[in-house]
Parts: structure tokens; sequence; C-alpha cells
């Protein structure tokens, strides 16, 4: 984030949002200045996978947040998404308060503007920046969706106890399937995943009040809330929600060849080691200067399949 505040020449006011690929500006025109607000966007953070042939892509995941939206939920899915906009909007009016101040400060050194015209200024900036306060209090208090409503258990499904305590987690996005001359280059492991690091929050967000344990687990667009019964999905605004009993989660321990980690997680299994580069008897291939040793690590692969067809995929350094 970055704020910046220019003089100008201008008689006029306004405002606009620009945004581009990788920001988003709001920028403020009063008459004599100019104040600017430029929002970074969070990367999408990807892997390259160096196998440019003999391997095929499957991706992995289907969210598709419009099946998960049944009717029974449908006023709490309302209420979710309604918070969410309102919070967002909030993020845009109260950096008011501090514009207010700042734009009646620097106001006051041009001479040439009316007295009334500061005043009134900032005190529709601080006004409408004391609306969005209130706004955010409301959202965070009195305001949340109560989750006893939705359930009176406390417990999480056992699965997600292991999952958090994992040392690595990783969301996938899709498996890379290597064919023979491929997998030579892999340690001799016929499958790469495409895995962005998953980040881990046991904390209810802002729109929900709850005594239960709660798990927040971001997947890149989406986050995925873990509540006893219940399971919530969230992109953006857009929200669904799906009973646990509907979720069929199955575990496998899959052998990966892990290239990319210097420090293997400590939880992890390392079934053996061998060299990155192998022949087809699994001996060192020697047409390679550097060629160095690499684990083969048992991680476990998780699944998460609703019965409406959307699927979800974790690896797991742990895979007990």
């Amino acid at each position: 984030m970055s704020f910046s505040i220019k003089l100008n020449k201008s008689n006029s006011s306004s405002f606009r949002v620009s945004p581009t690929n990788s920001s988003t500006t709001y920028t403020l025109t009063l008459p004599g200045i100019t104040l600017s607000l430029r929002l970074k966007k969070s990367k999408k953070k990807s892997i390259d996978v160096p196998y440019k042939d003999g391997a095929s892509y499957k991706p992995t995941n289907n969210i598709d947040i419009s099946k998960l939206q049944p009717l029974a939920y449908a006023n709490y899915i309302s209420k979710i998404s309604r918070l969410i906009k309102l919070n967002r909007l909030t993020n845009l009016l109260i950096p008011s308060l501090l514009l207010s101040l700042l734009a009646y400060g620097l106001m006051d050194l041009i001479e040439t503007l009316p007295t009334n015209l500061r005043i009134m200024t900032s005190l529709l900036l601080f006004f409408i920046g004391l609306i969005g306060l209130i706004l955010k209090i409301y959202l965070h208090t009195i305001g949340r969706l109560q989750y006893k409503q939705l359930s009176n258990h406390k417990e999480l499904p056992s699965i997600w106890k292991r999952l958090s305590s994992s040392d690595k987690l990783w969301y996938i996005e899709g498996i890379y399937v290597l064919d023979e001359n491929a997998s030579k280059e892999n340690g001799g492991i016929n499958i790469t995943y495409e895995r962005i690091p998953v980040k881990i929050r046991h904390k209810a967000p802002f729109y929900l009040h709850t005594n239960s344990k709660v798990m927040q687990v971001k997947l890149d667009d989406y986050t995925l809330l873990i509540l006893p019964e219940h399971y919530i999905i969230t992109k953006k605004s857009d929200v669904g929600i799906d009973n646990n009993s509907n979720i069929a989660i199955t575990s496998e321990a899959k052998p990966y060849a892990e290239l990319e980690l210097e420090v293997i997680p400590r939880d992890t299994e390392v079934l053996y080691k061998t060299w990155k580069y192998v022949n087809k008897d699994g001996s060192k291939d020697k047409r390679y200067k550097k060629n160095e040793q690499i684990p083969i690590c048992n991680y476990g692969l998780v699944r998460l399949e609703s019965d409406t067809g959307s699927k979800i995929v974790f690896l797991s350094s742990n895979n007990e």
C-alpha cells in the first residue's frame, strides 16, 4: 500500500478508481490537491514445472460455489455475503478519517481557497470515515452470524487436527503425470504436483460468532472454513455452505520426489534417496554433471469431495 499527496491547479472535485492487473488506485481530487491511495494485489503463487515434454496435466480441483448453496442455508449465505461486501466497503471508507486531517492541513496552506470550502471538505471526509468506522464495529460485533444457529457441537473433524499440525501442507491445483522418459528426470517417480503452500488460521472470521473450534484454510483465491458440522467456502463475496456429512474425505500415502525444499519437513518419512536423473534400473545417470541426490518422501494426498461434485486436494508432509 502506498499513499501520495500532490498539489494541482484544478478547481473541481472528483473521485475515481483505477484498477490494474497488479494494483488498484483510489484518487480523490480536490481544488488544489490530489490524494492517491494505491493498494497492491496479492500475486498468485505458482510452481514452475520443468517438464516440457512427456507430461500430461490433470487439474485436481473443481470448486463450484453455486452448487454449494442449498435452500436450507439461503439466509446464512445471504447474510455472510452481505457482511463481506460491507466489510470491504468499510476498508475504503475508514481511511477518510486520516484524509480529512491531511486535507484540511494541506488546504490551509493554500490561501486562495475559501475557509468554508476547506472546512466542508474536511468534515465530509471525516463523516465518511466515521460512518465506515461505526459500520466496521457493527460488523465485527453484534452484526455477526451466530454459528449456534447452525450447530451446537464444538469439535472439528479429526482429520483436520492432523492436517493442521503437519509441518507442511499444500493445496494441489493439478497433477503432472510423467511418461517413462520424463520420470527419469524426477528420480524415477512418475508424478509431480502444482502446489501452493496453505495458510491456516485457528480463528473465526469476522462475520462469524461461535464458541466452537474453527479453522480457516487459505486456498489461493478461496478461503475454506472448517467448522464442527459444516464447511463454508468463500471467494470474495461468493459463499457456499455444505454439511460435513456430504463431504467424503480420503487419504493415501504417495511417494514424492522432493526437488524444491532444501529442508525436509520434520514429520516426513523419507522412503529412500536417489538421484534426480536416473537410468531405467534406478542407477545414477552419469550424463548429467549436476545430478544431486534427492529424497523420496512419503507424503499424504488428501481429497475432499462433495456429493455436489466439488473437489479439493491437499498434500501433507505427514501421511499418518
